[in-house]
């Protein structure tokens, strides 16, 4: 993939997800640009990542800052309960996600933080913590 024009330069940075190196160029507000090596959102995917670190921080009492997208769901305390339970608060503070795309529906494929972002990305273009409190 190459890289958009508007990011050959500027302040090294990486994508949250996959952990490439980029470099990106501060422009005027637009399109997203894609990693590229993953071709992920940079921005949000970054914002997505923000929004799910203070969300299971908030929820399971754990500081945000020592959830990356490496972490595994069960390492934070999740057991089945906890993680069917997790489920339903997190559908409900996403509600951009389509609910025949239930988490229910995937949960042996999402066992990290950078799974529950890549499919929370793929569902829907709302808001990172789009919640209904907000």
């Amino acid at each position: 993939m190459r890289t958009p024009s508007r990011t050959p330069e500027g302040l090294p940075s990486r994508c949250p997800l996959c952990g490439a190196v980029i470099r990106l160029e501060f422009s005027e507000m637009g399109a997203d640009a894609p990693c590229p090596k993953c071709g992920h959102l940079l921005w949000r995917s970054s914002q997505l990542l923000g929004a799910v670190r203070e969300f299971l921080a908030g929820q399971l009492g754990v500081r945000a800052e020592l959830i990356t997208v490496d972490t595994r769901l069960d390492e934070l305390g999740l057991d089945s309960l906890g993680v069917v339970e997790f489920i339903m608060a997190f559908e409900e503070e996403f509600p951009a996600m389509n609910p025949k795309d239930s988490l229910v529906c995937l949960p042996r494929e999402i066992t990290t933080v950078g799974h529950l972002i890549r499919f929370v990305e793929q569902r829907g273009p709302g808001e990172a913590g789009g919640g209904r409190g907000r």
